[in-house]
């Protein structure tokens, strides 16, 4: 079991690694020998009952049917997304459904997913022409926690 305090370090390990491999892994300099500086992406957040999944979602990305979406993080420079959500299904039916749809839209996942051991936590991570899908789930007292994070469109 993960404690709900833990849930924000999630949170942001998921936002760092998708805002850290949203670039083009290429770089410009300006004329006097230094990196122009890159915009701020702007962050909209919606928590609670105001949460919701934007309309621009990419509609490859699994979402998990019975997930009640507890919240939705935007960066409006690359088109980046965290979801989570929680569902009272058992952790097993949510990560095969969860493996099952990604892989069905495409998505390859280079490796097996990891699983820590003797937990209910499971990380898996795909890619797609360039762009990046990461899903975690853990189990939390009766519920499973989805978190979903996703770049590119």
């Amino acid at each position: 079991m993960i404690p709900e305090r833990t849930i924000p370090f999630v949170m942001l390990a998921a936002i760092l690694t998708l805002v850290v491999g949203c670039g083009s892994g290429t770089s410009t300099q300006s004329s006097a020998g230094q990196s122009p500086a890159a915009p701020a992406p702007e962050v909209k957040v919606q928590n609670g009952e105001a949460a919701a999944i934007p309309d621009d979602f990419p509609k490859d990305v699994p979402l998990y049917k019975a997930m009640d979406v507890l919240s939705v993080t935007t960066l409006t420079g690359g088109k980046t997304y965290v979801i989570q959500g929680s569902t009272p299904d058992a952790f097993e039916q949510v990560d095969m459904s969860m493996k099952h749809d990604a892989e069905a839209n495409g998505w390859q996942e280079p490796a097996t997913g990891n699983s820590v051991r003797d937990t209910k936590m499971s990380v898996r991570n795909y890619s797609k022409e360039g762009r990046t899908l990461n899903i975690t789930l853990f189990q939390q007292d009766a519920n499973t926690v989805i978190n979903i994070s996703t770049n590119g469109t």
